[in-house]
């Protein structure tokens, strides 16, 4: 009796779905495949063809009657070694491709997944009970929800400008100061009668006095930076909105399943076939 198991089929991916990019290694095995075959072909024709490489044994290989093919066995066993005896500035060449290929292989999948998120709306039931209704999930916006609602408590916060981020900053160094008798050149606070009076016109949407003076003082903080400084805040502004968009991504994912429930999306191959159509009409 035969112990064993059969192998399972691996599930068939979507048509429409990008091809993962090859490694470094894998495009150096491919490059030199085809360069072997090429030779081998030619020897194969008549004697008087370009000599077969040194280091590749087909004839080895055949004769060892191990399993798997013996071409394949003899191309991995060469281009194997030759990879081991490359030059790293030769390598990085391959390294340096397959990195750019992996950056194009994640902007396409992106773009898919959005794809598959807009097909897959469409058929979502609205409040009427009839398909393409519902909230849209490629909206990174807070107008994804009702204008007058609460935002979703589980939703990811809006990312601070870099502006924004120098504000906070420099308003926890003036509240220390203040809170410390530590004096401000460059800030004033409004004496206690005007702030009282700002604070019983709050009610009517005034601006609170001690705000205004923070964000004139700042104001004028901010314009006297020079490059550098204000640098670190444009950065840490960029990092902070690619962590939100990452994390919108995967909010807007979970919303979708939430959102499907028990109904009956279309197949995967479906999906596939009608985002091809979608991204061909744009």
């Amino acid at each position: 009796t035969n112990d064993k198991q059969p192998r399972r089929k691996r599930a068939k991916k979507p048509a429409g779905m990008p091809k993962r990019p090859l490694s470094a290694y894998n495009l150096f095995f491919q490059e030199q495949k085809e360069l072997i075959m090429a030779k081998h072909k030619n020897a194969a024709k008549d004697g008087s063809g370009e000599a077969q490489d040194a280091d590749f044994h087909l004839q080895d290989e055949q004769s060892a009657g191990s399993k798997g093919p013996a071409i394949f066995r003899a191309l991995a066993k060469c281009i194997g070694q030759r990879w081991k005896a490359l030059p790293d500035e030769e390598r990085q060449i391959y390294q340096t491709k397959a990195q750019l290929e992996t950056a194009k292989y994640r902007e396409k999948m992106d773009d898919y997944h959005r794809n598959m998120v807009k097909v897959q709306q469409q058929h979502l039931p609205n409040n009427n009970g009839a398909n393409g209704g519902g909230l849209s999930l490629l909206d990174n916006s807070s107008t994804a929800t009702s204008r007058k609602g609460k935002k979703p408590a589980d939703m990811p916060k809006r990312p601070l400008s870099a502006y924004n981020l120098f504000f906070k900053h420099e308003k926890d160094k003036i509240m220390q100061a203040q809170r410390s008798g530590e004096p401000q050149a460059d800030f004033c606070l409004p004496d206690e009668a005007t702030a009282a009076q700002e604070a019983r016109a709050a009610g009517k949407r005034k601006t609170p006095a001690v705000f205004q003076a923070l964000a004139r003082c700042i104001g004028k903080r901010w314009k006297a930076l020079d490059t550098d400084q204000r640098k670190i805040f444009q950065d840490q502004a960029e990092l902070e909105t690619k962590a939100y968009r990452q994390k919108m991504e995967d909010y807007n994912k979970n919303l979708l399943v939430t959102q499907v429930g028990n109904y009956q999306l279309p197949s995967t191959t479906t999906v596939g076939a009608a985002a091809r159509e979608d991204e061909e009409t744009r």
